[in-house]
């Protein structure tokens, strides 16, 4: 049995249009999800890590960042909006064990939004009981900041800040203070 012109043409168009699909699929929605939550668990799911259970949700213009804890591990998410779909962008997904020899495991990360700017998470576990804020000091060329935040009983703390066009973060010290305000842990980084 011969196939006409006209069937030919049919089975050429629904190859093609099959192939465009499996493009589409494969090269732009592979690695989006229509929700920012459903992009956070996609991006655990693919590596066998998790399910996290979140922490924190931030919105930062327009960019979603999750704060989880997966069993004896934390991990900071960005998650950002290209069109009509989410997507991870930076941070640790598998996260960072927490070390419960040390009063406060942290780590950090960053992801670059625009040529404009870029999102830093700095965040951490809190061990000791006996801390009751944490507070962040950063270096922008010449000015010091100091940025605080009050632990709830989660006993995790994320910060979350853009350097703009030309700005570099510096991170210089973490410290844990007591509900007295006194200095219970304290880190400096390296070469600061």
């Amino acid at each position: 049995m011969r196939l006409s012109e006209k069937s030919k043409a049919i089975i050429e168009w629904i190859i093609a249009i099959i192939l465009v699909v499996i493009c589409v699929y494969f090269y732009v929605l592979r690695d989006t999800s229509f929700t920012p939550l459903q992009a956070f668990k996609s991006s655990e799911r693919t590596i066998n890590y998790g399910p996290s259970q979140i922490i924190k949700e931030l919105d930062k213009e327009g960019t979603k960042v999750y704060l989880a804890k997966y069993k004896n591990w934390i991990s900071s998410q960005v998650i950002e909006r290209k069109l009509l779909t989410w997507r991870v962008t930076g941070g640790n997904i598998t996260g960072i064990p927490i070390n419960y020899n040390e009063k406060i495991t942290h780590s950090w990360s960053g992801s670059t939004e625009t040529d404009n700017k870029s999102l830093w998470n700095l965040y951490g576990y809190v061990n000791d009981n006996s801390i009751t804020k944490v507070t962040l000091q950063i270096k922008k060329q010449e000015k010091t900041e100091s940025l605080e935040y009050q632990l709830d009983k989660s006993n995790m703390f994320i910060f979350s800040w853009f350097d703009y066009k030309g700005e570099k973060s510096n991170f210089t010290k973490i410290t844990g203070m007591d509900k007295n305000n006194n200095v219970v842990y304290e880190y400096k980084f390296p070469g600061k």
